[in-house]
């Protein structure tokens, strides 16, 4: 069996609604290292929320903006593999759909 590579997946494209997102997300490996986001449109600015399968918050991470419309930094979030995470975007401002790549 041929195992999965977090640049295999594809990404996650969410639609806001009311200043919100949520995808459920399942990591293919015991840590997500690079989060990066791509927005319909520039400015755009969202607070990045992560929780495990029980509710809880791993990450929150503040603030996530730039000027234009990639945003990309290193979290180094430890998962365990397999287990079904919430990824949230909340105060969303400034787009209507983000795509985002985990690995």
């Amino acid at each position: 069996m041929k195992p999965i590579s977090s640049t295999e997946l594809p990404p996650l494209t969410l639609k806001i609604d009311g200043g919100t997102a949520t995808a459920r997300y399942i990591p293919p490996g015991n840590k997500i290292g690079w989060v990066h986001s791509i927005a319909d449109k520039e400015g755009a600015s969202f607070d990045l929320v992560v929780r495990d399968a029980l509710g809880r918050e791993v990450l929150r991470k503040l603030n996530c903006s730039t000027q234009t419309k990639e945003f990309g930094e290193l979290m180094n979030i430890d998962t365990r593999m397999g287990e079904e995470l919430e990824l949230s975007l909340e105060n969303v401002k400034g787009a209507d759909q983000i795509v985002l790549f985990m690995n």
